[in-house]
């Protein structure tokens, strides 16, 4: 998740970087090393504070969901209440390890992906597992920025609404489909964040060589001409509303041709 917010304001940064010429001037527009300062030593440590232990909850919620719909079912055993209070995580682990062992010996015949568990599963955690972690990091990151309470109520919704369709229409549904049918449950949650990783690596790679190329376009052009007056026009209404003395300076740009809202 750091590094996908990382590569979404870069992948922002190289749109908004064609349209820096356009603008008008603007003394209080953050630098790159600001940015950058910011992220590193600002940013990154806050996130990573608030993911370590959202990964930790995010790792129980995967395992209760394995334990309540197993992939791949098998028969239970009849043990005592004091012996299921001992049987832990790593009971588990060793469980499967050993299984996998019997059945590449070909003692054990491996059971059948149970196909209605993996898509109850892959249901739950994309609606209300989704739902669930997208809106405990908003409250836990508004209240590290320390946001009253009432303006993180007021954003709670919408963030509700942003969190569940930004997942649908992102790589997550997929991924996590493939991970609950393949992927054993200790090795999900690295998996998961491996493919994320790559896939917003090549999304920002992808933009910042495709969208210099649409900005050239005819139909951009266009829209950077008609979108550019539309803030001059605003910029120059503001510093008049102002009383600036630098406001009768100011004139609109004369936009002769597309070739004006050119990236180099």
């Amino acid at each position: 998740m750091v590094i996908e917010h990382h590569y979404w304001n870069r992948a922002t940064d190289n749109f908004y970087e064609g349209l820096q010429n356009q603008l008008p001037p603007d003394d209080d527009r953050e630098s790159s090393a600001g940015k950058s300062h910011r992220f590193y030593y600002k940013e990154l440590p806050r996130m990573l504070a608030i993911i370590f232990p959202l990964m930790l909850l995010e790792y129980q919620w995967q395992c209760w969901l394995e334990r309540l719909l197993p992939t791949r079912p098998v028969g239970s055993a009849a043990f005592t209440a004091q012996e299921k209070e001992k049987i832990t995580d790593d009971d588990d682990m060793m469980e499967e390890e050993v299984m996998k062992r019997l059945i590449a010996k070909g003692k054990v015949r491996p059971s059948s992906i149970k196909w209605v568990n993996v898509l109850l599963k892959w249901i739950v955690d994309n609606t209300l597992g989704c739902l669930l972690f997208g809106q405990m990091f908003y409250v836990i990151l508004s209240a590290g920025k320390l946001q009253r309470p009432g303006k993180i109520w007021a954003g709670f919704g919408w963030n509700a609404i942003d969190v569940i369709v930004f997942h649908i229409f992102s790589i997550s549904p997929l991924v996590s489909l493939i991970g609950f049918a393949i992927i054993p449950v200790q090795h999900r949650l690295p998996f998961d964040a491996g493919i994320k990783l790559c896939w917003h690596a090549f999304l920002a790679a992808f933009l910042a060589v495709f969208m210099p190329w649409l900005l050239t376009t005819e139909f951009m052009q266009f829209w950077m001409e008609n979108w550019t007056e539309g803030v001059w026009l605003a910029y120059n209404q503001t510093m008049a509303e102002k009383n600036l003395t630098t406001a009768g300076n100011i004139t609109l740009p004369q936009i002769e041709s597309a070739s004006m809202g050119e990236l180099r």
